[in-house]
């Protein structure tokens, strides 16, 4: 289990307590590249990130106000108000419903649970995604709303939009370990991707509380935003928190190095919702208000275009960026010193396609590649591991800490950004370097068959594909001399083993030899054998032998 100190969970929801209902802001982007904004008025909206196109619209969800999807971005589970319908995302069609009426969602970062803060129970349910049933319910106290769940899954982080405070919950032990005081109606939490600190959004204090994430304790004083914070969304390196706020049209950017804001970006009427992609260089706010989603440039700090969506929008989820699939080939594996080894990585795929390959030979060298290919040639004897990085170009990678545990990441409360690394290495090849391939031939001089001419041929060192092939010249007393092909001989040769190669003379070849010699002429064999070995190794030898009888 990861420290707490090393946790993170990023959050949003915000339910307007005066009849406007929660906000969630998912911080992940796409291996599909698709935002999903949950439309308060009916139905979610189906963006194209890649576009910024609105590409489908998912309808008869009731009232849909927040949403988490999971690591793998199959599922999208939607909180309504009356159930939470769960939406297959590669066909966006709603696949099963989960009773409950709850005011938050989010996912583990492996994926295995889903959490619902339930406001009627005043408890957190947790769901096993496997078969969607509820797992258990943990009491966590009066008003739950607002929810984030730490970076290693062990610790959930409950807000308590009338009491005032944040409680923390033990997933492990079911219980709550710490309650938090903070500021006035906090909506929503989230915590760095790193684990160590977690945000909480005042709605009525237009604050925000920072929590040690180690100790439980409130860091500093609370920090000054626009008015009625709603979300929150972390980078994925956590460099910057960017806040919604509701009563001020604005998105509040802040330094989480020094914990001041440093930019205010006006954004659409009552936004409630923001979503940041996984690379960090955008984000998309939902705005309640107008019926629009503003597209953040973040390096710019400003508004690169307004989608018109449908009613009320209330939250935005990004589905997380999916790991490629590496695929490695060598062709020979095993070669001699000198003879080159075709790599091939083509069959690697990816939802959005691969923008690079990397190979290490396993020797000290390595090639860049965009198609996938490279060839080397090793010059020392011996055993090498080949291996091919892919990389889908999205700059999505996560956190060692977590990764190297299953754990998707960054992840900062309710989904990931990452569910794996954006350059993934295949399972190594192994090429082993051998001997040179030599070929050793022995024939019977003379041979009495007129049926088959035979030769004797071992490969030494290695094993080989053999051929022997030829002719047969018989020239009758007193006439010229006639030429007949030998049918071919194939075989493969095991290393070292002595192994006959016996081409044959065909009938009318045999009637020829057999009435020269009875005229008292004369037949001979010519014989090419070749082998071919790893490495594109080739040897041949010719040999010819009379036939008598």
């Amino acid at each position: 289990m990861v420290s707490r100190g090393s946790r993170r969970a990023a959050a949003r929801l915000g339910a307007l307590i005066g009849g406007l209902a929660a906000a969630f802001a998912f911080a992940a982007t796409a291996g599909a590249h698709t935002a999903y904004v949950l439309n308060s008025g009916g139905g979610i909206s189906v963006i194209d990130t890649t576009t910024n196109t609105v590409a489908d619209d998912v309808i008869g969800l009731g009232n849909p106000w927040t949403g988490a999807i999971s690591p793998d971005a199959s599922r999208l589970y939607v909180a309504t108000g009356a159930a939470v319908p769960v939406i297959d995302t590669s066909s966006n069609l709603v696949v099963g419903s989960i009773g409950l009426s709850v005011n938050a969602v989010a996912i583990s970062p492996d994926g295995s649970r889903a959490y619902f803060t339930h406001p009627y129970s005043e408890g957190l349910v947790v769901v096993d995604t496997a078969s969607d049933d509820v797992v258990s319910e943990i009491p966590v106290g009066p008003s739950p709303h607002g929810l984030a769940i730490s970076p290693d899954g062990a610790y959930a982080y409950v807000t308590d939009y009338i009491e005032n405070n944040v409680r923390v919950v033990d997933l492990d032990a079911e219980t709550v370990e710490a309650t938090i005081p903070v500021g006035d109606q906090p909506l929503t939490a989230a915590v760095g991707p790193d684990g160590e600190r977690v945000y909480v959004g005042n709605h009525e204090s237009d604050s925000i509380t920072v929590i040690d994430a180690a100790t439980n304790d409130v860091v500093g004083s609370p920090i000054p935003v626009g008015d009625n914070p709603f979300t929150i969304a972390f980078t994925p390196g956590g460099e910057r928190a960017y806040v919604v706020d509701f009563g001020g049209a604005t998105v509040s950017v802040i330094d989480t190095e020094t914990d001041d804001v440093v930019d205010t970006i006006s954004v659409g009427l009552n936004p409630t919702g923001i979503a940041i992609t996984p690379d960090g260089s955008r984000a998309y706010v939902a705005n309640q208000g107008d019926d629009t989603v503003s597209v953040l440039d973040l390096v710019s700090g400003t508004v690169v275009n307004e989608l018109s969506v449908g009613p009320f929008p209330r939250a935005v989820a990004i589905t997380p960026n999916q790991p490629p699939d590496a695929e490695l080939s060598a062709d020979p594996l095993q070669v001699s010193p000198g003879v080159p080894v075709a790599f091939d990585a083509s069959a690697s795929s990816d939802d959005e396609g691969i923008k690079s390959f990397r190979f290490d030979f396993g020797d000290g060298s390595s090639a860049n590649s965009a198609d996938g290919t490279s060839s080397h040639t090793y010059t020392e004897p011996g055993t090498y591991e080949a291996t091919v990085t892919v990389d889908d170009g999205e700059g999505c990678e996560p956190l060692p800490e977590f990764a190297q545990l299953g754990l998707a990441s960054p992840f900062t409360g309710q989904t990931a950004h990452c569910n794996g690394p954006s350059a993934v290495t295949s399972e190594p090849v192994t090429v082993t370097v051998i001997g040179r391939l030599a070929l050793a031939l022995s024939l019977k001089r003379p041979q009495t068959s007129l049926r088959r001419v035979e030769a004797r041929a071992t490969c030494e060192n290695q094993g080989c594909e053999a051929k022997a092939k030829g002719r047969l010249k018989v020239k009758p007393r007193g006439k010229k001399a006639r030429l007949f092909k030998l049918k071919p001989d194939e075989r493969s040769l095991a290393a070292d083993k002595r192994t006959t190669l016996a081409p044959r003379i065909p009938a009318r070849a045999r009637r020829a030899a057999r009435n020269a010699l009875r005229s008292g002429g004369k037949v001979r064999a010519q014989l090419r054998i070749s082998a071919l070995a790893a490495g594109e190794q080739r040897r041949v030898r010719l040999r010819q032998t009379r036939i008598v009888r």
